[in-house]
């Protein structure tokens, strides 16, 4: 679920009208602190790392692998072509 903050008066919201002050505040700050707590966790980020900062034989074999996969489907799509 995105909440997104926002930068006019809550109170002028026609949602808020006959609330309290301090729920909508206590709103507000909800929404204000899922922005800053809400992020990628630390294991996410030390993989990102190890895998940017490792060994990149992966990426150079992976790329070939998609390439050969690329040349089979454009040679389909071309035989495809050709017989309409």
């Amino acid at each position: 679920m995105t909440m997104s903050l926002s930068l006019t008066n809550p109170l002028d919201h026609p949602s808020n009208s006959g609330r309290d002050d301090s729920m909508i505040d206590i709103d507000e700050m909800e929404k204000l602190m899922e922005h800053m707590v809400s992020g990628v966790t630390a294991v996410a980020q030390r993989a990102a790392l190890a895998a940017i900062a490792g060994l990149q034989d992966c990426v150079k074999e992976m790329g070939e692998e998609y390439e050969k996969r690329r040349r089979v489907i454009h040679e389909g799509l071309n035989e495809i072509s050709e017989r309409t």
